[in-house]
């Protein structure tokens, strides 16, 4: 049958220097990482789980998939302390990112920020091919950037475009399942999010931020 992998890291670099942060899957069952509260009934039966060190392959091999199927499989991980939230020298920048290398009529990278926590109020959006490799350590390179006309949506509460309306309510139980896992409400964050549609494989969404300066 079909068949394409998902790479579930569970390592953040802080910035270039620094050593990695090691996270820990919230679940730890045959397929590491999977919520199945959030998946499709059954999905764990279709996956197939390769680890090496802290980094997991997840193969989903879809017998009989057909193109008009429907499959959610939802992943989640804790990362404590992967970044920092002020700037320790000027003109620091802090980013989060998703790597799209699956191909997808849509991509959508949300940032949740707990609302008592001196944030700046808007990123900047910006995409990085990784066609010639991706970049040691987070490290991103201006030439490798891509074009795009996307701009960030942001709030105390951020819905999908509505043309990803029949995915609503899946959206509002993922953010849901996330800030209970950490002992939060939704309603305690801002949230920043970017839709692009048709991305381009082999990339790299950011939100990027400069970093405000100690208080």
């Amino acid at each position: 049958g079909p068949m394409f992998d998902v790479h579930v890291a569970t390592t953040a670099y802080s910035d270039t220097t620094e050593k990695a942060v090691v996270g820990r899957a919230m679940n730890e069952d045959r397929i590491p990482h999977l919520v199945d509260e959030l998946s499709t009934t059954g999905a764990a039966e279709e996956l197939i789980a390769r680890t090496l060190g802290t980094h997991h392959t997840i193969l989903f091999d879809g017998g009989g998939t057909s193109p008009m199927r429907t499959i959610r499989i939802a992943f989640a991980d804790h990362l404590p302390k992967a970044a920092y939230i002020h700037a320790r020298h000027p003109r620091e920048i802090g980013t989060f990112g998703t790597s799209v290398h699956v191909p997808a009529s849509w991509a959508v990278l949300e940032v949740l920020v707990e609302r008592s926590i001196p944030w700046p109020d808007q990123p900047e959006v910006a995409n990085y091919s990784q066609v010639s490799g991706a970049p040691k350590r987070n490290h991103w390179n201006d030439l490798t950037r891509l074009p795009m006309a996307e701009t960030v949506r942001s709030g105390l509460h951020v819905d999908l475009p509505s043309e990803l309306r029949d995915t609503r309510a899946w959206h509002q139980s993922m953010l849901t399942y996330a800030a209970r896992t950490v002992g939060r409400s939704l309603a305690d964050f801002r949230a920043f999010q970017v839709a692009v549609p048709f991305p381009v494989l082999s990339s790299n969404l950011m939100l990027r931020w400069a970093l405000p300066a100690p208080r």
